[in-house]
């Protein structure tokens, strides 16, 4: 697996689940924040190392349906057995402070798994 780690924010965000969706052997991890991911998303099969995949999304947003969110984690969860979305209760179409510092944790997480 390539130590690489996608992370973009808002409109673009559904391209980091994607990628990870049909290339998991070139992403470590992928971190989708503030926006959309692509609910219809079709992971490959089980590659030998599958990419860390986590959605954050605030649970009041009107803007951005989190269902959405909700059902692209459920397709990878069914395809790889892991993906994760850490939604904040309070917050609607913003990055919250409590969402910043989980990704922020994850990121650090996964760069400590990289080769030095």
């Amino acid at each position: 697996m390539s130590p690489q780690a996608a992370c973009r924010r808002r409109q673009r965000s559904q391209h980091n689940d994607a990628l990870a969706a049909r290339h998991p052997e070139d992403f470590s991890g992928a971190f989708a924040v503030g926006g959309w991911m692509t609910p219809d998303v079709r992971p490959v099969a089980k590659a030998d190392a599958m990419p860390l995949v986590v959605g954050f999304h605030g649970s009041q947003d009107v803007r951005v349906d989190v269902g959405e969110g909700r059902a692209a984690v459920r397709t990878f969860k069914e395809a790889w057995g892991e993906a994760e979305l850490v939604e904040d209760p309070e917050a609607g179409h913003t990055i919250s402070p409590a969402m910043r510092l989980s990704l922020f944790r994850h990121v650090r997480e996964l760069v400590a798994t990289f080769p030095e």
